[in-house]
């Protein structure tokens, strides 16, 4: 009886980890080479990546809309990458992503192809660095409107590859004596 309980513990072991069994040289050298060629099948440009990722959270300050939210059915985000090319030019857009929100804070994730995301030149003109920037509105549309959350401030990243909270604070009616920054005058 004490050698079945042996044989079935070293069968469970092996089994749960492995026998330990190293493959030869050559095994092992030609599996990497397999998936060093089965990579160079599909060209990086067309290949989605996992580019970028980071968590939206809400910032109140005394200049914000600071009111809890009652989320509707059409609460949507929207976030847009910008190529930027230099003080006093244009940031054009290179990528936009929207979907559904229900809560925040909410992570996102960026993946799509490298170099449609983050282009090394746009118009003729080198990209330095990427804007990343996020709106989220409680309603149909992209209009902002009093309480909907946008990010203020630039939130630069070099590329592919970056982790990025942002901030985003709630619209204030530009007519509240506290409306400091960005405020809007469409009212719910």
């Amino acid at each position: 009886m004490k050698e079945i309980i042996q044989i079935f513990v070293l069968s469970t072991t092996i089994s749960l980890f492995g026998c330990g069994h190293t493959d030869r040289q050559g095994d092992s050298e030609q599996r990497k080479l397999d998936r060093t060629e089965s990579n160079k099948q599909i060209p990086k440009e067309f290949s989605k990546l996992v580019l970028g990722t980071g968590e939206i959270s809400r910032r109140k300050t005394e200049y914000t809309y600071n009111e809890e939210i009652h989320w509707s059915d059409q609460a949507h985000f929207q976030i847009t990458v910008r190529c930027y090319k230099g003080e006093d030019v244009g940031a054009p857009i290179t990528y936009v992503q929207t979907g559904n929100v229900k809560t925040i804070p909410f992570n996102y994730l960026i993946e799509d192809t490298e170099s449609s995301v983050f282009p090394v030149q746009v118009d003729g003109m080198k990209c330095y660095h990427y804007l990343i920037a996020v709106q989220v509105f409680n309603h149909e549309g992209s209009a902002p409107f009093e309480g909907d959350l946008i990010s203020e401030s630039s939130n630069k990243v070099e590329g592919a590859g970056f982790r990025m909270d942002v901030s985003v604070s709630g619209l204030e009616s530009c007519e509240s004596p506290n409306a400091g920054g960005f405020c809007t005058n469409r009212l719910k």
